[in-house]
């Protein structure tokens, strides 16, 4: 007999926004699933911000999602989604922070399926939702996330709520590292 256990809704929320953050695909184009996986969340901040993006999400045609998606993270600068692009420093200090990141996810099994930098916003949900290491990645970056929400909330962009959906889970979590890879120098 084996026993599923249900991912925490910490976990859940992280891969509903991994989805929804990285560029639109046909894989998201069915909202249904997305919807469904929303619903069956506890009421509060992340079930509601995530129900408002995926309001709009459905009174948009999936070409109008994609042309929101390239205008807010590939024509504005303000709104990235490399979570250390803008707070590392220089480049030699991001340079060790994407390594350390790498050396990370390797230790714990994880293996990206994309070939994206590891600190690329819908990587690191992806793996914050399969282990628990991740969730001290989020919260190690979370200035980038504020500032993110912040840029995203004064130009009353939809992705605004999956950014607030994250946020609401790190409330209240510990933000000890995680024991990422150490590199020689």
């Amino acid at each position: 007999m084996s026993v599923t256990v249900a991912p925490s809704n910490a976990s859940v929320v992280f891969q509903l926004a991994s989805l929804l953050l990285d560029y639109p695909q046909e894989a998201t184009d069915d909202l249904a699933p997305l919807q469904a996986a929303v619903a069956e969340l506890p009421n509060g901040e992340a079930r509601a911000e995530l129900g408002a993006f995926l309001d709009w999400s459905s009174a948009t045609t999936p070409r109008a999602r994609e042309e929101t998606y390239v205008a807010t993270f590939e024509l504005n600068a303000s709104a990235c989604l490399y979570l250390t692009a803008h707070h590392a420093g220089d480049k030699r200090e991001r340079g060790r922070r994407l390594l350390g990141l790498r050396d990370l996810y390797r230790s714990q099994g994880f293996e990206p399926s994309t070939r994206e930098l590891p600190d690329y916003l819908p990587l690191v949900l992806e793996y914050a939702a399969a282990a628990p290491a991740g969730h001290h990645v989020l919260q190690r970056e979370r200035a980038a996330l504020e500032e993110l929400r912040h840029c995203l909330a004064a130009h009353e962009n939809p992705f605004e709520h999956v950014v607030a959906a994250v946020l609401s889970q790190l409330n209240g979590m510990r933000a000890s590292p995680p024991q990422e890879g150490r590199r020689g120098r």
